[in-house]
């Protein structure tokens, strides 16, 4: 039975001690502010993709490239995922993690990203764009090695946004997971 996220009285963007929130690095524009500014919009965005998603694939096993702090996977395992992993940078405040610390796998997604087990479901959203055209292929390569569905979404060309170095068409991308036998 899914649970309802507003429901289980968590207000993450205004309770939270301000002690427990202390910058981890300050030297990338992906701190504290902007894992706390976005962590709403992510958990609701999660909420209704996932909501639909969830009732056509399988679900067990979920992994998250470029994960931030985990609110997909806080989500996933909300309706009822089991085993998840979330892959981002070193930068991730850990403090922030909204999954186990056992479950994040630090990792430079530039340099592509080997994981332990095949998921029942990959999910990489919004992420892409930040990673240098050159890492591009390789990345795309490490999700399609993760599971055989993959959730995929990523910044068009002109959308602007936070260190988006490779803004894409869909057929860009799509031209990509074709070479591995990926069809969107």
């Amino acid at each position: 039975m899914r649970r309802n996220l507003r429901e289980q009285g968590w207000n993450l963007l205004y309770t939270m001690n301000p002690e427990a929130v202390k910058p981890v690095r300050t030297n990338t524009e992906y701190d504290i502010d902007f894992f706390m500014e976005i962590r709403y919009g992510s958990v609701q965005s999660a909420e209704a993709i996932l909501s639909r998603v969830f009732n056509y694939l399988p679900h067990k096993s979920v992994v998250d490239f470029g994960c931030g702090t985990g609110t997909w996977l806080w989500v996933a395992k909300a309706f009822g995922a089991q085993k998840v992993l979330g892959i981002d940078g070193t930068w991730v405040p850990k403090n922030l993690l909204m999954i186990d610390e056992q479950e994040f796998l630090p990792a430079n997604l530039e340099a592509g990203v080997s994981v332990p087990h095949k998921f029942d479901l990959a999910i990489s959203v919004e992420c892409a764009e930040h990673l240098s055209p050159n890492a591009a292929d390789g990345f795309v390569a490490s999700l399609c090695k993760a599971s055989d569905i993959i959730l995929f979404s990523a910044a068009h060309p002109g959308q602007g946004g936070e260190h988006h170095v490779n803004e894409q068409p869909m057929t860009y991308w799509g031209e990509k997971f074709q070479q591995h036998g990926f069809l969107p």
